[in-house]
């Protein structure tokens, strides 16, 4: 759909809704919210509301168009709209009544800003020389983001000011993960050159780095001492590093891994390339389950979203799927019709964005009182649950 016919929608962009009250099913559709141009971001959280991006590339053009959005979660109607200027590809960390997030005006042009949750009001922006399309982490007063020329950032979450920068070989088109004063982060460069990286999050100094051939193009997870990271093509697979050292403890290498891991209670969950979502055991590799989706040529990119009970992730092939944690059996499932992203949930209610540029709110499933409030679990894109 072009953004010139999408406008037309926006009058009526809430297609479903019939009060707070209103008794769903699991699985069931609430609302859908439809945005200005397209989406890939994954929607954050928090309280009462849900901020989420979306772009819009012309055929053959060099500069980019993209929103900022902050939209009521019960109802759908968008409380106020921020013009990134360029494509917003990053996933919203919301922290402090604050949102952040990045944006990639054209190859040698992005931006990182800061914003008021309320009122969409322009704290401070940050310009860098070259795109951006990583999702910001932050931890502690500090904003940790990556670019397109390798370059990750550490900013000052107050003020917007460059604390450090460090550069790395390769593009960073995912998101950081801090955890116990480390950044841990993935880069690629086509065809094999690619790296995952360890850095002082106070210094910017590199503490190790972990090389292979395959594309490391997803957020890694870090968890319990460890690192997980998915690999997409000829190293292929989910390896999990020593959180320390870098040296790697396991490897499950049958399939390509096509989504960012997430981890809860001693398991590691993913998406591969022929449509399985798999359980691993965390510390030592060993498969729990497997699920296949409903098709065995498509991929699974969205990563998952985790609670107490259940793992929602996107089919591959337009559905969002509800699983069972520590089964794999299939509780619910959704078909939007088009091309979904990584989910979150909160409140009972599970949003996902679709490739056209539509959000959609369903019903958790029964009983369901755990929360996923933003890619990768948290500000800090650690991929973990709780």
């Amino acid at each position: 759909m072009q953004p010139h016919c999408k406008k037309h929608l926006i009058i009526c962009s809430i297609l479903f809704f019939a009060g707070c009250d209103q008794k769903y099913e699991p699985g069931e559709l609430v609302w859908v919210s439809t945005l200005l141009f397209y989406s890939h971001s994954s929607p954050a959280i928090a309280g009462s509301y849900i901020y989420i991006g979306d772009y819009w590339e012309a055929p053959g053009a060099t500069r980019t168009f993209g929103n900022m959005y902050c939209i009521n979660a019960r109802t759908g109607l968008k409380a106020w709209r921020f013009n990134a200027g360029g494509a917003v590809f990053s996933s919203p960390a919301v922290v402090d009544g604050k949102v952040y997030f990045s944006s990639r005006y054209e190859e040698n042009n992005g931006r990182v800003y800061c914003l008021g949750a309320k009122t969409g009001i322009k704290f401070w922006e940050f310009k860098t020389s070259v795109g951006i399309s990583s999702s910001p982490a932050v931890v502690d007063g500090y904003v940790y983001v990556g670019s397109s020329n390798g370059v990750v950032y550490c900013l000052n979450a107050q003020s917007g000011e460059k604390v450090w920068e460090h550069q790395t070989e390769n593009n960073i088109i995912t998101a950081p993960a801090v955890a116990h004063g480390k950044v841990y982060l993935t880069s690629y460069y086509q065809p094999y050159h690619n790296k995952a990286y360890c850095l002082d999050a106070v210094t910017g100094e590199l503490v190790w780095v972990f090389e292979k051939k395959d594309a490391f193009y997803d957020s890694p997870a870090v968890s319990g001492g460890f690192v997980y990271i998915n690999a997409a093509r000829d190293d292929k697979g989910l390896y999990c590093l020593d959180a320390d050292t870098g040296e790697q403890v396991w490897v499950f290498d049958d399939e390509a891994i096509t989504s960012a891991p997430s981890v809860s209670a001693g398991k590691v969950y993913v998406g591969g390339l022929k449509g399985v979502i798999y359980c691993f055991n965390a510390e030592t590799g060993e498969k729990v389950w497997e699920h296949q989706a409903e098709k065995d040529d498509v991929s699974i990119d969205g990563s998952p979203a985790i609670s107490d009970k259940y793992v929602y992730i996107e089919s591959g092939y337009h559905k969002m799927l509800c699983l069972d944690k520590n089964t794999g059996e299939l509780i619910w499932s959704y078909d939007a019709g088009e091309q979904l992203y990584s989910a979150a949930v909160d409140d009972g209610f599970v949003y996902v964005s679709d490739d056209d540029g539509r959000l959609y709110c369903l019903k958790a499933a029964e009983g369901d009182d755990g929360a996923w409030p933003m890619f990768r679990g948290n500000p800090a894109r650690t991929g973990t649950y709780p």
